[in-house]
């Protein structure tokens, strides 16, 4: 099991990566996606929307 601090600074990176990665490209599509990715990333499951 990965140590919680760690594991929140990836997510963060990832994330932070992601916007700045959006910025360069002058495209917001991908974000989109972003949260899932991040729950992809944790293990968690993708909430269901009603």
């Amino acid at each position: 099991m990965a140590d919680t601090r760690t594991a929140a600074q990836s997510v963060v990176a990832q994330l932070e990566g992601q916007v700045l990665f959006a910025k360069l490209c002058n495209n917001t599509s991908p974000l989109g996606a972003l949260w899932t990715n991040c729950l992809a990333l944790l293990g968690a499951r993708t909430p269901v929307r009603v």
